[in-house]
């Protein structure tokens, strides 16, 4: 689920979604754009394993007419399991969390100002089984 919570110039979202609005009677304030880069997302088979790798742009967009200072959060996936491993490949300065997976980007956005962030990860796991990752 998807939100955004207000508190006067401060905005936190939390896990967006393809793509998120904050909005409030002004129209849209903040635009957040979540995208997979095929170019860097692959799957490799090797030996008993498979591995695949998962890239993905996060766009963030001011449309307000002044500064906002917001807390970006997005999450990589964490086994349980011993025969399943992930590894984060780049996270953009983002703030990680290793037990949990959580990025946190602490921003502020001028007026009119968007700004990118890539993350990556690969899972590697035993190629009979079938994991929904993503």
């Amino acid at each position: 689920m998807s939100r955004c919570v207000y508190d006067d110039k401060y905005f936190q979202v939390v896990a967006p979604e393809f793509p998120l609005n904050c909005r409030d009677d002004g129209g849209h304030l903040i635009l957040i754009k979540k995208e997979k880069v095929t170019d860097f997302s692959s799957v490799k088979f090797l030996g008993s394993n498979k591995k695949q790798v998962f890239t993905y742009q996060i766009t963030v967009r001011n449309n307000k007419k002044e500064k906002v200072r917001m807390l970006l959060k997005d999450q990589y996936p964490i086994s349980s399991s011993k025969d399943i491993e992930e590894e984060l490949l780049e996270s953009s300065g983002a703030s990680v969390n290793k037990d949990t997976g959580i990025l946190t980007w602490n921003l502020e956005l001028a007026p009119g100002e968007s700004r990118s962030y890539r993350i990556s990860y690969s899972v590697k796991y035993p190629k009979d089984k079938i994991l929904n990752i993503n």
